[in-house]
């Protein structure tokens, strides 16, 4: 299975949005912003459903997804249904994470990213190489209550 994470920088609102998904990246997503950048992991097989440890208000209790839907819910921090049905998520400098700070951990993630080996069960021990995606992707919050935007 492909799946693949893209980054877009937004230079107007000093903030980046950031998307999880299922097959191969699409270089169209930098039709609107030319500075995105995305990678892909092909460590997984094709038929493979992944069930996130993220349960927020009772939602996904015990729901199996395909694996971009279950990183995203799994790192992007999405505890409800009604957020989960966005591809982006905005991602904002905050005091904890200066803009500069963030871009460099968006960068160690993407480095990251191609490597990782998810175990299907996300509640299961994880290689050292996920562990510290896990923890640069546990840094990153999405907002909720910022409206739904495309790059």
């Amino acid at each position: 299975m492909v799946c693949y994470m893209v980054v877009s920088p937004d230079p107007n609102d000093g903030c980046f949005y950031v998307k999880f998904g299922d097959g191969r990246f699409r270089a169209s997503y930098g039709t609107d912003n030319p500075d995105h950048l995305g990678v892909e992991n092909t460590n997984h097989t094709d038929d493979a459903i992944y069930t996130p440890s993220v349960t927020g208000m009772g939602v996904r209790g015990n729901m199996k997804v395909r694996l971009g839907k279950a990183l995203e819910w799994e790192y992007l921090q999405c505890w409800s249904v009604a957020h989960s049905d966005r591809e982006w998520h905005f991602i904002p400098e905050s005091t904890d994470l200066p803009l500069e700070q963030l871009r460099q951990s968006l960068k160690d993630a993407m480095r990251l990213f191609p490597s990782l080996s998810i175990p299907q069960d996300m509640d299961m021990e994880s290689d050292q190489l996920t562990l510290e995606f896990a923890k640069i992707m546990g840094s990153i919050e999405d907002y909720e209550d910022t409206p739904k935007r495309k790059k």
